[in-house]
């Protein structure tokens, strides 16, 4: 999703629809929240990658917080992630 990709491809772009993973301009808390301390902390905007790498830490982290301590196994840990619905993420 950039210019250079539409440059270097040319007619072969034409009519192209391009998804994006993350609106920089988005108004839901999570996704301004996101961008802020993303901001804040690097100095420049955060692209689709971090976004989606910063959902799937805070899925991660939910699904291990589900389970005891101790208790974590790779199948366990599987099975809590299934289960994981409506994290508020990024985008």
């Amino acid at each position: 999703n950039s210019l250079e990709l539409v440059q270097r491809a040319q007619k072969y772009a034409e009519g192209a629809t391009f998804v994006d993973a993350l609106f920089l301009d988005g108004t839901q808390p999570a996704t301004q929240r996101f961008i802020v301390d993303y901001m804040r902390d690097l100095n420049e905007n955060p692209t689709s990658i971090e976004a989606m790498a910063h959902d799937a830490a805070l899925v991660l982290e939910k699904a291990l917080a589900e389970l005891s301590p101790g208790m974590v196994d790779r199948s366990k840990i599987r099975d809590q992630l299934r289960n994981i619905k409506n994290v508020p993420g990024a985008p």
